[in-house]
């Protein structure tokens, strides 16, 4: 799997494509067989798996860098880029999910 961070900002706001992409893990572990053990085998690798995907792209997230770049500024310019009415609350509500959900990260 591939992760490209993709984050549009309308200025003046700091923001744009993400300057950064990683190859990842697949996260998905098949156990070899139905056992018990073949799922705790599988599931342990799993979680390898996971923390080693988030150990590859924390920290690594400059969400101005690109911004920097007109032909990529010059892309989330306009009116229809322009929803900072809705950040606020869109904030808000993605770090209700995040905390609900932060162990699984």
């Amino acid at each position: 799997m591939k992760i490209i961070v993709c984050s549009p900002y309308h200025p003046p706001h700091i923001g744009g494509l993400e300057k950064y992409n990683e190859e990842l893990e697949d996260i998905n572990v098949s156990p070899q067989d139905d056992s018990q053990e073949a799922q705790d085998v599988a599931g342990a690798e799993a979680v390898r798996r996971l923390a080693s995907n988030k150990a590859k792209i924390q920290g690594r997230v400059n969400l101005a860098e690109l911004f920097q770049n007109q032909t990529v500024a010059g892309m989330f310019q306009g009116e229809e880029w322009d929803k900072t009415a809705e950040y606020v609350p869109r904030i808000v509500a993605a770090s209700i999910v995040y905390n609900a959900n932060k162990s699984l990260i």
